[in-house]
C-alpha cells in the first residue's frame, strides 16, 4: 500500500523510474543478443542454426578414445549425422614443381555434405574415400584452381603432393565455399578405431 501510494504522491518520479528500469532491460537484452550472436553464430546456410560443435583440442591419440568417441556419437538416436575436422597444414606440390603451405582440412564426408553445398566440377568426397587403404584423395576450392592450375579443365584426376603422400583432385568447389573455417583443401578424414 505504501508503493502505490508513493507512486501515486510522485508520479513524475514514478515514470522516470519505470523508464529508467526499462531502458536498462533493454540494454541488457540487446547486450546479450550481441554477445550470445557474437560467440554462438548460425552457419550461413539451411539447417546452420540446427548445427553443434564439440572441440577437441587433445591432439594425442587421434586414433585411439577419439575415434571411439566418434563412432559412439555416430550411434546416437537423437542426431542425424555426425562429423568430424582436423586442421593441419601441409606443403602442397603440384606437378609443375611449385611448393606453398596450404592449410588443409581433413573431414570425413558427412561434414563437408553438411552445407548442401555441390563440386562445380568432379565431386567431393564419398564414404569410400575414408576407408583406410583408400586411393588418397584431394577437393580444391575454385580460387585455388584458378590460381594454381590457371582454371584448367583438365585439373580432375591430377596429382597433388600433399606433405609426403599423392593425392589425386576429384573435385572443385565452388569460390564461396569456405568450409569449416576459411579451408580451400579437403581430403578425407580416416582413422582406425581399433588402434
Amino acid at each position: 500500500k505504501l508503493g502505490l501510494r508513493m507512486l501515486r504522491r510522485f508520479p513524475v518520479l514514478s515514470f522516470v523510474s519505470v523508464i529508467g528500469m526499462a531502458v536498462a532491460i533493454a540494454i541488457g537484452a540487446g547486450y546479450f543478443g550481441f554477445f550470445n550472436a557474437a560467440m554462438n553464430p548460425v552457419l550461413p546456410f539451411e539447417g546452420g542454426d540446427r548445427i553443434v560443435s564439440i572441440r577437441n583440442t587433445n591432439p594425442v591419440g587421434w586414433d585411439g578414445q577419439f575415434a571411439f568417441d566418434l563412432l559412439a556419437w555416430q550411434e546416437l538416436k537423437s542426431v542425424r549425422d555426425v562429423g568430424a575436422y582436423r586442421d593441419g597444414s601441409y606443403n602442397l606440390i603440384t606437378k609443375d614443381g611449385r611448393t606453398e603451405v596450404a592449410p588443409v582440412a581433413a573431414i570425413t564426408t558427412v561434414g563437408l555434405k553438411l552445407p548442401g553445398v555441390q563440386a562445380i566440377l568432379g565431386r567431393t568426397l564419398l564414404p569410400e574415400d575414408e576407408k583406410p587403404g583408400a586411393p588418397a584423395v584431394i577437393v580444391i576450392g575454385e580460387d585455388e584452381w584458378r590460381r594454381r592450375f590457371q582454371g584448367a579443365s583438365d585439373v580432375l584426376g591430377q596429382p597433388v603432393r600433399l606433405g609426403d603422400r599423392v593425392h589425386t583432385i576429384v573435385g572443385v568447389m565452388p569460390s564461396d565455399f569456405r568450409f569449416p573455417v576459411r579451408h580451400q583443401y579437403w581430403i578425407p578424414l580416416s582413422f582406425d578405431a581399433t588402434a
